[in-house]
């Protein structure tokens, strides 16, 4: 069934379409990730990202306090910085593995410096969290605008930091060199120069994947990673502001 968000009932009757979201999710994987960062893991097509690792390697489980539209959970939230992100790590899960990308949206007034210090700071809160736990550290996306040679910078500092920590349970997952080295990488960003397109988002779930190799087969989620269906009710004022569906 639906209920209308804060109570707030629509004053017009009349045909609505609704996004219809299958919630139903059984997840037979082992190894639990928590994807973690802004937009680009949890918004538009970030929210295809889980499912299309899903049915790429079954040993996932991906858990949060968010839900996307698939009906697997997150810690992502659309236009969070390092700032925003480090405000909220109370709330994010504890987790056997994080897979972190974060800083895309600090161009626009958080320097580079503070920019890797925040993520050095965010992956020591996670490692905490659960005794054992793997980060998995992602370079910042290329990007068309002029903030790539920014994001660039920013990447090389995380190389660098890992590879010198020597930490096990810190892993690189270099999303920034693998992405751009693909010949048509610039065509599998959408209009903004930022966010992956469908097809961009595709050759991410198999990037990432490259890192976090599957040792089992299980049957595939059936949700298709395309985007959620659409559902049309005929909504009347009277009796109830809720809509059953059939």
């Amino acid at each position: 069934y639906l209920t209308w968000a804060n109570g707030r009932m629509p004053s017009s009757t009349g045909v609505m379409t609704f996004q219809k979201a299958q919630k139903d999710i059984i997840q037979n994987g082992t190894r639990i990730f928590a994807t973690v960062g802004d937009n680009i893991t949890g918004s538009w097509g970030g929210q295809s990202l889980r499912i299309r690792l899903a049915i790429l390697n079954h040993d996932l489980k991906f858990i949060g306090s968010h839900t996307d539209i698939y009906g697997y959970g997150h810690e992502s939230l659309r236009g969070n910085t390092t700032r925003d992100l480090m405000n909220r790590l109370g709330s994010i899960v504890a987790s056997d593995n994080y897979l972190l990308n974060i800083g895309n949206n600090d161009w626009r007034y958080i320097s580079e410096a503070e920019t890797v210090n925040n993520i050095k700071q965010i992956t020591s809160s996670l490692l905490a969290k659960k005794s054992g736990a793997t980060v998995f550290v992602m370079t910042l996306l290329p990007r068309k605008d002029s903030n790539d040679a920014r994001n660039q910078r920013v990447n090389q500092q995380l190389r660098d930091w890992i590879a010198a920590q020597g930490n096990s349970r810190i892993k690189l997952l270099d999303l920034d060199r693998d992405f751009r080295a693909l010949s048509n990488w610039s065509s599998l960003l959408s209009w903004d120069g930022v966010q992956p397109t469908p097809e961009g988002y595709a050759e991410l779930a198999k990037i990432i994947n490259k890192y976090i190799p599957s040792s089992q087969t299980s049957p595939t989620p059936t949700t298709s990673p395309s985007g959620p269906s659409s559902v049309s009710f005929t909504l009347g004022m009277n009796p109830a502001p809720v809509v059953t569906s059939t």
